[in-house]
């Protein structure tokens, strides 16, 4: 994987590669306060065919600092992060097509993890984004194939945890019968999440009539939708 940093006008200041013997594959990448960065990449463990995921921690200048791997039994990929008000960080993706979400501190250690999901359709839940709330607590939103349903459209789901991991509550949005604009979505999905004063901003995708359509939607901190 390649890290470049450029200065405003795009003239590099320095690059590094990062990654083993494997093929790998740089996910994301952000600033953190101390102005170093933290970078996610997935790597192929072409002997099993799946994918682990690896987050590295660097200085300003691209050093490594501390590297934190995720290798379980069956795929594991971390879509996003965020850095939380004390410095911690958390990680969100799927754990084998489970929604996972993972808080390690500022030096790389895990602090809590929790796998969960309700579909029993393959590939049936994936946490996209996660932020922290006002209250201290941990939100996210992703996707599920609800196992009332037959497995064939993903919904918008919302998972709420508290400052300790533990799993308080999921709401789902944009389902069966609901409506935008006159028009009952197909597949929907959350994809970004951020706090807003106490409020919850959701933005993503819905398929209608063959389209995708770009949609958000406001939460307050119960879940209960405000538009």
């Amino acid at each position: 994987m390649y890290l470049i940093k450029t200065d405003g006008n795009g003239n590099e200041l320095w690059n590094k590669t990062f990654g083993g013997t494997s093929s790998d594959e740089g996910h994301s990448v952000q600033q953190t306060s101390d102005g170093g960065f933290l970078i996610s990449l997935y790597e192929f463990i072409g002997n099993v065919s799946v994918y682990a995921s690896v987050v590295i921690k660097t200085d300003s200048q691209g050093e490594v600092q501390w590297t934190y791997e995720w290798d379980e039994a069956g795929d594991q990929i971390i879509h996003s992060f965020k850095e939380t008000s004390n410095g911690d960080f958390l990680l969100a993706g799927h754990n084998d097509y489970l929604h996972h979400i993972i808080k390690i501190d500022s030096s790389g250690n895990e602090l809590w993890s929790d796998t969960f999901g309700w579909s029993t359709h393959s590939y049936g839940n994936e946490t996209m984004d996660v932020c922290e709330t006002f209250d201290g607590g941990v939100i996210s939103t992703g996707f599920s194939k609800l196992p009332s349903e037959d497995g064939s459209v993903y919904r918008l789901i919302v998972n709420k945890h508290d400052a300790s991991g533990n799993f308080l509550w999921y709401k789902t949005y944009l389902q069966a019968g609901s409506l935008v604009d006159g028009v009952s979505p197909y597949n929907s999905k959350g994809m970004f999440i951020d706090q807003l004063d106490s409020k919850i901003i959701i933005s993503g995708e819905a398929v209608m009539q063959g389209n995708s359509d770009i949609i958000s939607i406001m939460i307050d901190s119960d879940g209960n939708r405000i538009f």
